[in-house]
């Protein structure tokens, strides 16, 4: 008797879960000759099923995003530092800038020059470029992670 009830509890918190993510359709049963038709009963399980996973992955996907390196905001929570400040110098080997710092968003220490992570993502604007076209004198706002390394640069002024 417990496990029924048990069972029922555990239904009973799935499709709640499924009406909360919005994956349950309207699950019509059919019946042919008196009888209910198995097939459509079970097709329909199988697309709400199919839903959830969809819901779930989409929602794991939007969380997981936060961790993209595209991602044009700092993360104090992780240790993220944000900064501006215009180039005044810019080291090919291994690639690193020196910037005079106009802005901290946490007022810590920034060593100059500041080293770029291999995975660093560069922008002029929204236009995603490359390290190379990086010059003295532009302004950039630049995301620093956990390790101390640039691993956003965005140019403001071109």
């Amino acid at each position: 008797m417990k496990k029924l009830i048990i069972t029922m509890i555990f239904i009973a918190l799935v499709f709640g879960a499924m009406d909360f993510l919005g994956a349950l359709p309207e699950v019509g049963v059919k019946s042919q000759a008196g009888s209910i038709n198995s097939a459509v009963i079970k097709n329909d399980f199988t697309k709400i099923a199919i839903s959830v996973k969809e819901k779930v992955t989409d929602k794991v996907t939007d969380l997981m995003s936060d961790e993209n390196s595209k991602e044009n905001i700092a993360r104090s929570d992780v240790g993220e530092i944000h900064l501006e400040g215009e180039i005044k110098k810019i080291y090919a080997d291994p690639r690193a800038i020196s910037i005079k710092l106009h802005m901290n968003d946490n007022h810590s220490k920034v060593e100059n020059p500041i080293k770029i992570a291999p995975n660093a993502v560069f922008k002029i604007r929204k236009e995603e470029v490359t390290f190379r076209s990086l010059k003295i004198g532009d302004i950039v706002g630049i995301i620093i992670n956990p390790k101390g390394k640039a691993r956003s640069i965005t140019v403001y002024n071109r």
